[in-house]
């Protein structure tokens, strides 16, 4: 679950070099708004996403925060304009899965094995990382053929499909409530 999600990490860069077709100018005139956005969008989202966990269970803190950042890849693919910088704002929410996938961890070990298991947590993310290489591959291989626009929204699309399909697999198979085993 964890790796699919963490899979919205990559796709940052392809979202700020998309910049001229949606927004109809540089991408390194759009950089400064574009974090703002981001990680002003993160405080406030920080603070409604940890109400959240504490009102209802792990499970729903990471399954927000995926959301969040499946909508943020809905949005780029088709906001055009000034509309397409809100883009940045919601993958900054869905950026908080950061805390909520490691939360959901936690709870679910033993207490003997919390940093095993977040140390297993942190090598698991190493199959993510290869996700900047897929889409910037699908953006380019899509965008010789149909057009570099297209070749991003390509990629916003499979990166959606793959966090998605985190989030069927941890409504499918985590608990809400994980409880940890008895220490032996």
């Amino acid at each position: 679950v964890v790796i699919l999600v963490y899979m919205g990490n990559a796709i940052s860069s392809n979202m700020n070099l998309y910049s001229p077709q949606a927004l109809g100018d540089s991408p390194d005139k759009y950089a400064g708004i574009q974090n703002a956005m981001r990680f002003g969008f993160k405080v406030f989202a920080g603070v409604a996403l940890g109400w959240l966990v504490t009102r209802t269970n792990p499970r729903a803190g990471l399954l927000a925060t995926a959301s969040l950042y499946v909508l943020g890849q809905l949005w780029a693919m088709f906001a055009v304009g000034p509309w397409y910088l809100l883009a940045f704002g919601i993958y900054g929410m869905g950026e908080l899965a950061g805390v909520y996938a490691p939360n959901y961890i936690l709870a679910a070990s033993r207490k003997s094995e919390i940093r095993r298991n977040q140390a297993l947590h942190t090598l698991m993310m190493m199959p993510a990382a290869a996700a900047a290489a897929i889409f910037g591959g699908i953006a380019k291989f899509v965008g010789e053929q149909y057009g570099l626009g297209a070749g991003f929204r390509t990629s916003f699309a499979v990166c959606a499909g793959l966090m998605l399909l985190g989030i069927l697999l941890a409504i499918w198979k985590l608990p809400a409530n994980p409880r940890p085993t008895e220490e032996i």
